[in-house]
């Protein structure tokens, strides 16, 4: 008789970050139940695919975002859309919030420090340098008023971490894979050392310590940028 087709496989978000978090080695097995659906990838891996649709409609505000607002606001001399999406910046806290739902299950799927590492360098630098390189052109061909690019500036830009050093972006929309970067550098290192176990405290005191600094800039008091990016104070709540 033919094969009975199976139904997709689910789980629920609360078993797959228990697993996660609860063994250093390999994931505990999670009961079916109604959740988010799991769809394989080419890799032999499941990807939720209710995050990668949150994902998409994050990208298309922020999208949206520039192109309907922050454009006018950089150059207030073009004329105006007829329609403005402000609150699609909040597409860059989305972003940052799926990066932390998912990240302790990128964490527990890698066999070591290096593997990891490999993963997220190709995740976030192939196509950086490929938007650099095309900026760059672009910027060389139609040059935008009081805007100019030079080598250093661009070759600063490679490595992601310009900022660190007072370099200006060559793309300022750039700025928020910084942030993730200096997010998977302290993923893995908290990984490695076994601070992923005390995850609930953990992320009480960074929380706490945002805040903290928050209610210091309030008061005259902020920290120097790069420092405030390096710890994480501000975008950790998201």
């Amino acid at each position: 008789m033919p094969p009975t087709a199976m139904p997709p496989i689910t789980v629920s978000p609360a078993a797959l970050s228990h697993a996660a978090l609860s063994s250093s080695g390999p994931p505990v097995a999670a009961t079916t139940s109604p959740g988010p659906t799991l769809a394989p990838a080419a890799t032999g891996t499941c990807r939720l695919l209710q995050v990668d649709g949150l994902r998409a409609l994050a990208a298309l505000a922020v999208v949206a975002y520039h192109y309907t607002t922050r454009y006018q606001e950089v150059f207030p001399a073009a004329a105006a859309l007829p329609a403005a999406l402000r609150w699609g910046n909040r597409g860059v806290n989305l972003f940052f919030a799926i990066s932390g739902f998912v990240i302790v299950m990128t964490l527990q799927r890698s066999r070591s420090a290096s593997q990891f590492t490999a993963s997220r360098f190709a995740r976030l630098y192939p196509a950086y340098w490929g938007a650099i390189a095309l900026t760059t052109v672009a910027m060389l061909l139609l040059p935008l008023p009081d805007e100019s690019l030079s080598v250093g500036q661009v070759l600063a830009n490679l490595t992601m971490l310009h900022r660190f050093f007072g370099v200006h972006d060559v793309d300022g929309a750039y700025w928020s894979l910084q942030i993730e970067l200096i997010f998977y550098v302290w993923m893995l290192a908290l990984w490695a050392l076994g601070g992923l176990r005390h995850v609930v405290p953990m992320c009480l005191a960074w929380t706490a310590a945002s805040l903290v600094t928050r209610l210091a800039e309030a008061h005259g008091s902020a920290l120097p940028v790069a420092w405030s990016d390096a710890l994480m104070l501000y975008w950790f709540p998201w």
